[in-house]
């Protein structure tokens, strides 16, 4: 979440909260959450004045719908109003001055063949909404699938969803990578004697071991749009250049979205790092279009975005 130009991030299956300063180029530390969490989300509420960390898996049990809101004047935690649906590993978007976005998420990498679900916080009224299904296909399956490690963006008048995992057996077969995990965790447990890294450990331990035991995990290779004026899901077939990804991170510059890193499908269903992909959202047409970016103009959205000239090469 951004607080007043800093770059707030919540710890992973800890109560630590840091910020980083770009100015000063240092990471400072915000009182802790009530309890450990992870797989949460964060964002700005409201005015700017609270952040919000919702979701996740609380060390106290497990898969929780609680919002958690830190009131950045006086740095107090308070509770917030409950999602309508436990989330772990969502998607979050803040709409400024308007309300909250949730998308997707699990409860434990069960098997589940429901369509994708959403939810919205306004702010002018304090509720929690539902959105409603995006339906299905001609062939009976769900349009958009629930997915896990998802990225929620917002860009063209729309919230994008963006990679993840479903479980419904349709996709790109999921990673064998995370047959490694265990092995990692060892050998962070080896490297490291302190406690926080044993606890890092454990979490990637028991993430692995869950997410394999998660009958026919896939990638979600395509992307589902909702517009934002009026709520309502698109039914447009859509697709983020580049291979599908798990838990990538996704930013928008005006109508351009960036997607940096994840865990990205290569060659026979092999996992690598997921490398950069940008698109334009194009929606002038009557369905919205990803068109594919380049790296130069791309530069150049991210530098009209922020409002500042470029920087010489």
């Amino acid at each position: 979440a951004r607080y007043r130009g800093l770059l707030a991030q919540c710890g992973r299956k800890t109560a630590v909260v840091e910020v980083f300063d770009p100015e000063t180029n240092r990471w400072d530390r915000l009182p802790d959450l009530p309890e450990p969490v992870a797989g949460a989300r964060a964002c700005l509420a409201g005015d700017g004045k609270s952040c919000w960390v919702l979701g996740g898996a609380a060390a106290s049990g497990g898969a929780t719908d609680a919002v958690r809101a830190l009131d950045l004047a006086t740095l107090a935690w308070r509770a917030g109003p409950p999602m309508a649906r436990k989330r772990v590993a969502f998607g979050l978007a803040a709409l400024p001055g308007r309300g909250v976005l949730a998308c997707g998420g699990t409860v434990g990498y069960e098997r589940c063949n429901r369509a994708l679900t959403a939810e919205f916080h306004d702010f002018s009224t304090g509720a929690w909404v539902a959105v409603a299904s995006p339906g299905c296909s001609s062939s009976g399956a769900a349009a958009h699938a629930e997915r896990a490690g998802c990225a929620l963006v917002v860009a063209g008048g729309h919230a994008l969803v963006i990679g993840g995992v479903r479980v419904d057996g349709r996709g790109v077969p999921q990673s064998a990578s995370l047959r490694g995990a265990d092995g990692d965790a060892r050998a962070a447990r080896g490297a490291a004697g302190d406690e926080a890294a044993l606890s890092d450990a454990a979490f990637e331990s028991e993430h692995a071991h869950r997410a394999r035991a998660a009958p026919r995990l896939a990638r979600a290779d395509d992307v589902a749009a909702l517009r934002l004026e009026p709520l309502g899901w698109v039914r447009a077939p859509l697709a983020f250049p580049g291979p599908p990804a798990t838990d990538a991170a996704a930013v928008a510059f005006g109508e351009a979205v960036l997607r940096v890193g994840g865990d990205a499908a290569a060659g026979a269903g092999h996992g690598t790092g997921g490398a950069a992909a940008a698109c334009r959202v194009d929606a002038a047409a009557a369905r919205p279009r990803l068109a594919p970016v380049a790296a130069a103009p791309l530069r150049e959205l991210a530098y009209a975005a922020a409002g500042v000239a470029p920087l010489p090469r």
